[in-house]
């Protein structure tokens, strides 16, 4: 999942396809340690994509990438841009190029007509720059994905389980050592499976794997709590649930 972009800068590996390329961030990396993912978010100019995978290779921990690197990334990137123009072409019979510039109208030149963004196109071009994103990471060498895609999960987990704790106490109804230490750990072993399931899918969509796990840890943790501690479990799942690549507003 990624903040959908449009990115005009060449710098430093950035840029490429139709008019220096699109790609995806983390807004800032507000959205990255609030879910673990590349989350959706507004239409943003001048991202780059390779700029944003050596930040988050840099807050993980991560070995950086070598020059040698980049260019082989840059690769995948071109291409897969490519590709995504011509899927989006056969879809809806519009150029991308097009649709990104209908993404933000203020960047036209003054007195140049851009036509409105269509919602069916802005759910394409933030789906696609997820999957964009991921191609990139896939790239990278097995070890820094690992730790990369090992950060994201483990910030996904604090996300809920800080939640989920301040929730309870908010109500009233906090968990006992005993349920705090069993959830603890079936959110930790999800955590780690979504790790595996992430790397595994070789930058493929992944959500069909990681959305049941999800459920199955929910269920788990359901299990251990009563039946008010059970309402708020539920309430803070969907806050803090990974958003749909698909759903540039977040929501």
């Amino acid at each position: 999942m990624a903040t959908c972009a449009f990115a005009q800068d060449d710098g430093d590996g950035g840029g490429g396809g139709f008019g220096g390329g699109f790609g995806g961030g983390d807004g800032g990396n507000d959205e990255f340690s609030r879910d673990g993912d590349f989350a959706p978010g507004p239409v943003a100019p001048e991202r780059d994509v390779l700029g944003d995978v050596r930040n988050w290779l840099q807050k993980s921990s991560a070995p950086p990438m070598d020059s040698k690197q980049q260019k082989a990334l840059k690769k995948i990137y071109d291409r897969e841009v490519k590709a995504m123009a011509k899927t989006f072409e056969k879809r809806f019979g519009e150029p991308l190029e097009t649709a990104l510039a209908a993404q933000a109208p203020a960047r036209g030149r003054r007195g140049q007509s851009v036509s409105r963004a269509k919602p069916e196109h802005t759910a394409a071009i933030c789906r696609m720059s997820a999957q964009l994103v991921d191609k990139v990471i896939a790239g990278l060498r097995v070890d820094q994905q690992a730790i990369l895609r090992r950060f994201q999960s483990e910030q996904l987990r604090m996300t809920k389980t800080t939640a989920l704790a301040r929730n309870l106490e908010t109500a009233g109804v906090p968990l006992t050592a005993e349920q705090k230490e069993e959830s603890d750990a079936l959110f930790m072993r999800e955590s780690r499976l979504r790790t595996l399931m992430i790397i595994e899918s070789k930058g493929e969509p992944y959500q069909s794997k990681t959305t049941p796990l999800e459920a199955q840890t929910t269920q788990r943790v359901a299990r251990l709590m009563g039946q008010e501690q059970l309402k708020i479990l539920l309430q803070t799942i969907v806050s803090t649930r990974p958003r749909d690549p698909g759903n540039c507003s977040g929501t």
